[in-house]
């Protein structure tokens, strides 16, 4: 197994950046909404990024930009990681999209 570094991680990063920017501005764009529908789309949106990565690495082990990118998350003896560990790994994101 080899393990990805820095500049392919960081590369996966700033893919998955520009693919949940139009997410990102919708709900900048939400703020200058009356407050129901504001608070409504700001958190429909605070889901998606969250949500992307849970179900892509649990069904493929990668997000878009770790295709990009050849990075794969798999767990240590190479198998792929469940719908479980997906989510755990991506717990911090989910705590700090609910806060």
């Amino acid at each position: 197994m080899k393990y990805a570094g820095f500049w392919r991680r960081l590369a996966a990063g700033v893919v998955d950046t520009v693919v949940l920017l139009p997410v990102t501005a919708l709900a900048g764009w939400a703020l200058s909404l009356p407050k129901t529908a504001a608070i409504v789309l700001v958190l429909a949106t605070s889901v998606v990024a969250p949500l992307y990565h849970v179900v892509l690495h649990a069904r493929f082990g990668q997000t878009i930009g770790k295709m990009v990118a050849r990075v794969r998350v798999t767990r240590v003896s190479g198998e792929a990681i469940s719908w479980r560990e997906a989510t755990l790994r991506s717990s911090v994101d989910i705590v700090l999209a609910v806060l």
